[in-house]
């Protein structure tokens, strides 16, 4: 299996397959923030974060005191946070950031008076990117902020990583370009590119989508067009292009075994009534769909074939695919898929089935909400 993907993965982007890397899955918010929170506090050169959103609450609050702390202790802080996401950050949080002395910039503010470059408001920074001394990062679909305890029965389902090793300059790389066409201003002295020893034996590719390419659209759909065996995909947000769909769709229909974790609920309904127009479908290609429950579902992840997995913050909408910054981390081999594996394993545990005799028979009215909205997927 890994033999058939290493040339697909070779093939699709310029970005190169890196090993000696050690990557640690994270689940869930609590333990993806103290991860975040143990590497930023043990920086020693730099911290540099790149975030959709940064809140503030009682988790943004917790990381800015961090920030504000390194930048007592002379390390160099360079932020970038997305103008839409954050809107609802008062001016005076990221004030009292700068005045401790923490470089941040607005990714393409919404207001086109304070644009830098070309105003262009529907291109976001979806990226969540945790980078420390050039040697360790955190990625994945976690923000910074603090919906992840809902209540008692109902908590947000998330995923993220730990990377610590060579692939982290590539990371750096995607940042530093971002920060750079953004019009930041020269980053602080540091040594952001630092010979890294080996950490660990895991293959790691970094992808990185611009808002106007998706390396990450095109390397999804080419290692499930080589797939053999399975494609267990976990998205928050489906709304698949044409490509996707019969890329899904042929995979099931020869024999590999394909399941969705979708959520049940959503904190935008539409999105989830334009995956449901897809599901019928879907099922009579024979793709397996499961809607998880008790958890707002947030994790954005695949495993195919029990040798390549990837983490990241895109989910599978046009969105993601067209417009957005994206990041993504590819990894190759077995080990990774395994703990991948077993956690999506987890979240069908925690799933409904989606039968298809029983969806046939959904109202009309429904119907009707499914169709509206994936037409209107076209322009979120």
């Amino acid at each position: 299996m890994l033999a058939r993907q290493l040339p697909v993965a070779a093939a699709i982007s310029a970005a190169p397959l890196v090993a000696g890397n050690r990557v640690t899955l994270l689940e869930d918010g609590p333990a993806i923030e103290a991860a975040i929170l143990q590497i930023v506090a043990n920086a020693k050169n730099h911290v540099n974060v790149e975030t959709y959103i940064l809140a503030d609450d009682e988790v943004g609050r917790r990381f800015a005191d961090l920030l504000v702390r390194k930048r007592a202790e002379n390390v160099p802080v360079t932020l970038m946070y997305d103008s839409f996401a954050s809107r609802n950050t008062p001016k005076s949080f990221f004030d009292r950031l700068r005045k401790a002395g923490v470089r941040a910039l607005e990714f393409n503010p919404i207001d086109p008076l304070d644009a830098r470059i070309r105003w262009m408001p529907n291109h976001r920074d979806h990226r969540k990117v945790f980078i420390v001394d050039g040697a360790v990062a955190i990625l994945g679909g976690a923000n910074v902020e603090h919906p992840y305890a809902v209540n008692r029965e109902t908590y947000w389902r998330d995923t993220d990583i730990r990377i610590e090793g060579p692939a982290v300059a590539q990371l750096q790389t995607l940042f530093m370009r971002t920060w750079r066409e953004q019009g930041g201003d020269p980053l602080a002295d540091a040594d952001y590119f630092p010979i890294v020893p080996d950490a660990g034996d895991q293959v790691v590719r970094v992808l990185g989508s611009t808002g106007t390419t998706s390396p990450v659209y095109s390397t999804l759909i080419s290692a499930i067009a080589a797939s053999r065996k399975y494609v267990y995909l976990t998205t928050p947000y489906f709304a698949p292009d044409a490509a996707l769909l019969a890329a899904i769709e042929a995979a099931s229909i020869r024999g590999v075994d394909v399941k969705l974790v979708l959520p049940s609920f959503s904190d935008f309904p539409p999105a989830l009534a334009a995956a449901r127009f897809r599901y019928q479908e879907l099922l009579d290609s024979g793709v397996e769909i499961y809607e998880r429950q008790h958890a707002w579902l947030h994790a954005k992840t695949a495993v195919i074939d029990g040798v390549w997995s990837t983490v990241g913050s895109s989910n599978l909408d046009r969105r993601s695919f067209l417009f957005n910054r994206e990041v993504n981390a590819i990894m190759l081999g077995n080990e990774f898929a395994q703990r991948m594996q077993r956690a999506f394993a987890q979240d069908v545990s925690e799933s409904t089935r989606i039968v298809a005799d029983t969806w046939r028979r959904r109202s009309a009215v429904q119907r009707v909400e499914e169709w509206l909205a994936d037409i209107a997927s076209y322009w979120w």
